[in-house]
């Protein structure tokens, strides 16, 4: 509330605050008046907020917000009685994963740091040796013909235009050692080891992972390590004494307005084991009390059926309507396949072509560049820039709608979903000395907002739906971006399944009249599933 009021010039004032908790250990204080320091607060509470929406409303009106308010307002009592109903964790079993996970992490450790330390203590090696090289060049090349400057000066300078092009290597605490934790370490070893990459996240890594065993390891090293770290034995800490895991949502908590949680981000646990032969993934631990299950269910594609709509690409938009996996379609149309052609088999230089077209399809819809997919897929540049070519020509009310849709929300300010929320952008000079990489970052958020900000308001539309027709006993526990979880009375199931069809296709028609929407399936079981 400080932040809203600041903005509207309200004196907020917090500390009286701090009185409260604790006080009914306190039966003198319990029993008496409330202090006048406190009144004023409570009555600030109250007040605040009231005026807060006088201020609020004609802008509301102004910019046409009218429809996203209502939106929100009746979202909050679903996002309200997730947060106060939870989820029940199998303590046992989240144990048990961890413990495996734990001890594949380890076994990997011997291998990682014997290749990865070696190459790391190479590179620190080469660099002293051309170091000392340099150092020999420098002292004869003074002896040849001293300059002005003194020595020392000299062999600074020269120093220094050769560091500028010679970045040293860092240094790890014994010889031959690495801390795979350590991004610069990492980005050193692997250059020793041929790997041209520039950073050690997972998705810039992704591609070298075939041609080096190296690569592949460290994956699932990170994957294993960022398991540990970010939830692990933290999240155990964090389950109340009835067995249930609360965590606090922002209903509004990206700029897309799609929601996000944390304490813990459980929209961050995985779907699904990255290693085969993990036989039981951790959404097992996110368990239905006796009694009960968990029904899940998802919006098909929705971020692709979002950009359909409002693109109106015709070939996307019939594709949809017949059923048909569009990944694999998008593959068969750019690849020239036959109709029967297995695009998971099918290679295209090396790379399954149902997988580059599913990272054509989700990252051009983002604003993705010819070294993003080239990155992602696994392919080179050049094909990378053919294959953009290939999909605009495939679709081309897509090529059409990305550009024009950039271009108005930066002459105009700001961009908007279906329902009309906005998001604003600084006012964008066109002179060509004005940072090029800013603006490229506005346009793909101008791109991506109508899409993904649109996937946000279907979410908080189904959510309020369900909230308010679930049978009685049935409660909302999960909503991860395009994603609702149910705990449910095993006799009123089927009704609760049929509920959350219902609502999700509806939630879905309030802002999409032209793309086809299927009727989502309802998963029912005893722990949160998969698929």
């Amino acid at each position: 509330m400080r932040e809203s009021a600041a903005r509207y010039r309200l004196p907020v004032s917090k500390e009286a605050r701090a009185w409260f908790p604790g006080l009914h250990t306190r039966p003198t204080e319990w029993a008496a008046p409330f202090p006048a320091e406190q009144l004023v607060y409570m009555v600030q509470d109250i007040e605040i907020p009231y005026a807060i929406a006088q201020h609020q409303r004609p802008r509301i009106k102004e910019q046409k917000l009218a429809r996203v308010v209502h939106l929100e307002n009746e979202a909050v009592p679903a996002l309200a009685a997730m947060e106060m109903r939870g989820v029940c964790i199998d303590v046992e079993r989240w144990r048990s994963i961890l413990a495996r996970k734990q001890a594949r992490q380890q076994a990997l450790e011997p291998g990682l740091r014997e290749t990865l330390g070696t190459a790391l203590q190479r590179a620190c090696d080469d660099y002293q040796v051309a170091l000392t090289r340099e150092e020999k060049r420098l002292v004869e090349a003074y002896r040849a013909n001293p300059a002005q400057s003194s020595w020392g000066l000299f062999r600074r300078k020269g120093l220094a235009q050769w560091q500028a092009t010679h970045k040293k290597p860092p240094q790890p605490k014994e010889r031959g050692t690495i801390n795979l934790a350590s991004p610069p370490q990492l980005l050193a070893a692997l250059r020793a080891l041929g790997v041209p990459v520039s950073a050690t996240d997972e998705e810039t890594l992704e591609p070298y992972a075939k041609e080096h065993a190296a690569v592949a390891s460290l994956l699932q090293w990170k994957e294993l390590h960022k398991f540990a770290s970010s939830f692990g034995e933290n999240l155990l800490a964090m389950v109340d004494t009835d067995g249930r895991l609360r965590t606090d949502y922002a209903q509004i908590g990206a700029a897309s307005g799609r929601i996000i949680c944390s304490k813990p981000n459980l929209q961050q646990i995985p779907a699904e084991e990255e290693e085969e032969g993990q036989e039981e993934p951790v959404r097992h631990c996110f368990v239905a009390p006796p009694g009960y299950r968990i029904l899940k269910a998802d919006l098909s594609n929705i971020e692709l059926r979002i950009l359909a709509e409002v693109s109106r690409d015709q070939t996307m938009l019939r594709l949809f309507a017949e059923g048909k996996d569009l990944h694999a379609e998008t593959a068969k149309l750019m690849f020239h396949l036959s109709p029967e052609t297995d695009t998971k088999r099918h290679l295209y230089k090396g790379v399954p072509g149902r997988k580059i077209a599913k990272t054509i399809n989700f990252g051009l819809a983002y604003g993705m560049g010819a070294n993003g997919l080239a990155n992602r897929a696994g392919v080179d540049l050049p094909t990378a820039k053919s294959l953009i070519r290939t999909y605009f020509e495939t679709y081309r009310g897509i090529a059409r709608w990305l550009p024009l849709t950039a271009k108005q929300a930066l002459e105009q300010g700001y961009a908007v979903t279906l329902a009309g929320r906005r998001r604003t952008f600084a006012s964008i000079p066109t002179s060509v000395d004005w940072n090029r990489e800013v603006r490229a970052s506005a346009e793909r958020s101008a791109k991506n907002h109508p899409i993904r900000g649109t996937n946000a308001d279907i979410l908080k539309r189904a959510l309020a739906l369900l909230h308010a027709s679930l049978p009685s006993g049935a409660h909302l526990i999960l909503a991860v971006h395009d994603e609702i979880v149910v705990e449910c009375p095993e006799e009123c199931v089927e009704e609760a399944a049929g509920v959350m069809r219902a609502a999700m296709v509806q939630a879905c028609r309030d802002f999409l009249k032209v793309v086809h929407i299927p009727e989502p399936e309802v998963l029912i079981g005893t722990y949160w599933c998969k698929e």
